[in-house]
């Protein structure tokens, strides 16, 4: 992660030093993408070991422990509208760490906490959830994981494109969901792109092909017959809640980057150039008629700044704790369905 560039103070000042975070937060954002400092560039996780190059194949129809005989669909407003997502018969999910499940206690496996796992099935520490998973609502699916920590939006491409090849089905008998996490290493890679606009917009721009690429290219083997493509993109989160700073003690991954004093002169141009790469990920998700998963607003008031069970972050000021992950999973499966529990 090239996080560790020193800037110096002209630099700075020509890069509009005077918009740091003390003035109330990040100027000229969308109503869905006033996202911030987002997730970390390198990813140098040090927990889990998702192995999440390797597309997890696995059926997993029955396996929900968690899932009671109840009703399959159900905010319990009305019995007869069927969940959208009763007919889907294929899970891929794509994207960088975050979609890998870190830091979640046993990422994407089996058991796991991932967000894309817990869709698949739930865990017993949320039980509001039990019925609200795809092994319930859909009678299982073909869960495919083509998620890589670190990733860039060019590289999950590349996977997503490698798996259509050698792994993903040519066909299926139902509909399809499809999650992508993409933007938080395009941005934070290079600490140029996050303090200058001119690079930070040709980041957006890249992002939006690259995820319009993907859902492009998605749609085109499987929303045939009458089949449905659902899609979510996740936008990217800001560990500080928009205040361009952290408790001292936060000092490692990608904390040390914004405990910089570089970072923290810059930091209101730093959220600025976010809200780009936020609304190049709107943009793909409205012309390809996706949603988005708002981690932003998610994520707003549980990050760093916060303690106990209020923080929702990792102590990487990256990554979801489980119960981080979990909102993700809840704020996933509102867009799609309308039910929150």
């Amino acid at each position: 992660m090239a996080m560790h560039h020193l800037l110096s103070i002209a630099v700075l000042a020509f890069l509009w030093m005077g918009t740091g975070c003390g003035s109330g937060g990040p100027p000229g954002g969308s109503a869905d993408d006033d996202d911030t400092t987002g997730s970390p560039g390198d990813d140098d996780d040090t927990t889990g070991s998702a192995d999440d190059d390797d597309e997890a194949d696995d059926d997993d129809a029955g396996a929900d422990d968690d899932a009671a005989d109840d009703d399959t669909s159900s905010s319990g407003d009305d019995d007869t509208t069927p969940n959208p997502l009763s007919g889907v018969s294929l899970y891929i999910n794509a994207g960088d760490s975050l979609a890998a499940g870190y830091n979640a206690s046993g990422n994407n496996s089996v058991g796991g906490g991932g967000y894309a796992r817990l869709m698949v099935t739930n865990h017993p520490d949320f039980p509001q959830y039990a019925s609200a998973t795809l092994t319930v609502v859909a009678g299982g699916v073909d869960f495919h994981d083509v998620s890589e920590s670190g990733a860039q939006s060019d590289e999950i491409l590349d996977n997503l494109r490698d798996a259509l090849v050698e792994s993903l089905p040519q066909t299926t008998h139902g509909d399809v969901l499809v999650t992508i996490s993409a933007g938080g290493n395009d941005f934070n890679d290079s600490i140029w792109t996050m303090v200058t606009p001119f690079m930070a917009q040709a980041a957006a721009d890249e992002l939006e092909q690259n995820l319009g690429s993907m859902l492009s290219e998605i749609r085109a083997r499987y929303e045939v017959g009458g089949k449905r493509v659902h899609v979510v993109l996740l936008n990217i989160h800001d560990p500080s809640g928009g205040t361009c700073t952290i408790p001292a003690q936060f000092d490692e991954g990608f904390c040390e980057t914004l405990q910089s004093p570089y970072f923290q002169a810059a930091g209101g141009l730093v959220l600025t150039n976010l809200d780009t790469m936020n609304a190049a990920i709107a943009a793909a998700a409205a012309a390809h008629d996706g949603h988005v998963a708002d981690l932003h607003a998610v994520y707003l008031d549980h990050g760093m700044n916060e303690s106990g069970n209020d923080r929702w972050i990792d102590d990487d000021c990256a990554h979801p704790t489980n119960t981080g992950h979990h909102e993700a999973r809840r704020e996933i499966w509102g867009v799609l369905t309308g039910e929150w529990y």
